[in-house]
C-alpha cells in the first residue's frame, strides 16, 4: 500500500494516493500502523488541496503533518521522511505568505506558476497555459499596486492613466473608473513607462500574433482549440521574465520515490 502511494503521490494524483491510505487504514489492526496510515492521508490531502488552491485547508492540514513526523519517519524511512518533512516545512512557509496582504501579491505570481509547471508535467496544457495566463495578468496587476498605486485593475481611476490612453479609455468609464483586462493592464503599465509593459510588448505578448491568443481560443476559455506543448513553452518564458524569477524560487511540492 505504501509502495502504490509513493507512485500516485509523484504523479501528482494526491486524491488517489490519499484514497489507498485511507481503504488500507480500515484494514490494519495496530496502532501504530493506523497513525502512519493516516500521517500519508494527511500529507496528500494537504497537497490536493493546494492544487485546488485551498490554501487554508491545506495549511492546516500540513501542520498536522508536521505534528505527525515521527510517523512518517517510520513509514517512509528516516532519510525520505527527513526529506518530505523540510519539503512540508518550506511549503508551510509559502503558505504563510500567501496569506498576507491583500492579493495580489508577488507570492501568488509564484504560485500561480508553479502549479501551472505542475499541469505541464501531467502534460495538461490547457490547464497549465490557463494558469499561465491569470499569472501573466497577475504580474501587472502586482507591478501596478505596489509601484504606481493602482490597487485594483477592475477599478482604475481615469486621473491615474496618463494620455492618449485616458482619452481612449474614457467612452468605457463608469463613474469616472475603468476595468482593464490583460492587455489594457500591460498597456498602462507601458504608458507609464514601466519597463515590464515595454518588456510585455517586447516579448510579443501584444496584438494578435501573441501566443496568448491560443489561451483565449481553447476550450477552457472562449473556443474549441487544444493548446499545444509549443504555446506553453513560450508562455512559459514570458510569465517568467515578466515577474523576473527562475524557475528554481517556485514552491516545488515533494517526491518520494
Amino acid at each position: 500500500a505504501v509502495e502504490d502511494f509513493v507512485v500516485l503521490f509523484d504523479q501528482h494524483a494526491f486524491l488517489a494516493a490519499a484514497n489507498v491510505a485511507a481503504v488500507t487504514m480500515k484494514r490494519v489492526s495496530r496502532p501504530d500502523r493506523k497513525r502512519e496510515l493516516s500521517s500519508l492521508e494527511q500529507l496528500a490531502k494537504a497537497l490536493d488541496a493546494w492544487d485546488r488552491f485551498d490554501h487554508t485547508t491545506s495549511k492546516n492540514l500540513l501542520e498536522n503533518v508536521t505534528k505527525s513526523a515521527n510517523d512518517l519517519r517510520a513509514v517512509l524511512g528516516s532519510v525520505r521522511g527527513e526529506r518530505l518533512l523540510a519539503g512540508a516545512a518550506q511549503l508551510a512557509t509559502h503558505l504563510g505568505q500567501l496569506g498576507q496582504g491583500t492579493p495580489p501579491s508577488r507570492h501568488h505570481v509564484l504560485d500561480l506558476m508553479a502549479n501551472a509547471k505542475r499541469r505541464k508535467e501531467e502534460g495538461r496544457f490547457d490547464d497549465a497555459v490557463a494558469r499561465l495566463y491569470r499569472a501573466i495578468e497577475a504580474s501587472a496587476q502586482v507591478v501596478l499596486k505596489e509601484s504606481h498605486g493602482v490597487e485594483s485593475t477592475e477599478k482604475v481611476p481615469l486621473e491615474q492613466i496618463p494620455e492618449p490612453l485616458r482619452s481612449t479609455w474614457a467612452t468605457r468609464a463608469n463613474d469616472g473608473v475603468v476595468a482593464l483586462g490583460l492587455q489594457d493592464a500591460y498597456a498602462l503599465l507601458a504608458g507609464l513607462n514601466d519597463p515590464v509593459g515595454t518588456k510585455f510588448q517586447g516579448a510579443g505578448l501584444s496584438g494578435t500574433t501573441s501566443p496568448l491568443v491560443a489561451r483565449n481560443r481553447s476550450i477552457l476559455a472562449h473556443g474549441f482549440e487544444r493548446v499545444s506543448a509549443a504555446v506553453f513553452d513560450k508562455l512559459w518564458t514570458s510569465a517568467l521574465s515578466l515577474a523576473s524569477v527562475d524557475a528554481t524560487s517556485l514552491p516545488t511540492f515533494p517526491t518520494l520515490a
